[in-house]
């Protein structure tokens, strides 16, 4: 019944508040505020930061959370090899630490996800923090059989990241040559979200 709310009782004085929101199976590791960090994998991510005054005046603060991170989701309608299980996702030029005071990635991260094949959906999402408000991603995506061998691998580079944005990559991963794929580019809103760069493959 109480969730969203905390109650703190506090010597008065000058505090720096900062509420985390995120869909972790762990909680983040915020003793430091300029870098928190995350055990196990990044998930979306939402931050609060301020600096308050606790005086006998003080009743109560609003801490309105924003999405501190970047999407990339890979729309994948066909193209991965049959006898694949996992799609295993090995990223940088993002970061896996936040700076909570400027809402930003504060480390040089290599990220590393693993994603079950799932041919009825084909949308597979990973999450960083970027560096600055635009930034860039490097994708090294490879199937893998049910002893993790790598079956295909593909390299993207160049992914635009903008926090509280998606960027959709659509396209068969691993079939012909990357240089000569056409696709048809759309941009379209997301409710929850500023809105979505569909990025292709090259």
């Amino acid at each position: 019944d109480n969730f969203g709310n905390a109650v703190m009782n506090l010597p008065e004085g000058r505090y720096s508040l900062v509420v985390i929101g995120h869909s972790g199976s762990t909680n983040a590791t915020t003793t430091n505020i300029n870098k928190i960090t995350f055990s196990g994998k990044l998930t979306d991510t939402f931050v609060f930061c301020k600096d308050i005054e606790v005086s006998e005046d003080t009743k109560s603060v609003e801490a309105n959370l924003t999405r501190a991170v970047a999407m990339v989701r890979f729309v994948v309608p066909d193209g991965i090899p049959d006898d694949a299980v996992q799609l295993k996702f090995y990223y940088t030029g993002g970061s896996s630490s936040l700076d909570a005071v400027t809402k930003l990635g504060c480390v040089e991260s290599r990220q590393t996800e693993y994603r079950y094949v799932d041919e009825s959906n084909g949308v597979y999402e990973i999450y960083t923090f970027p560096h600055a408000t635009e930034d860039a991603l490097q994708v090294k995506i490879s199937a893998l059989d049910s002893g993790e061998n790598v079956l295909a691998e593909q390299t993207i580079e160049d992914i635009p990241l903008t926090v509280n944005m998606i960027t959709r990559i659509i396209g068969d991963l691993f079939e012909g040559s990357a240089a000569t794929k056409k696709f048809d580019v759309s941009i379209v809103a997301d409710d929850e979200w500023d809105g979505v760069i569909d990025y292709p493959i090259k």
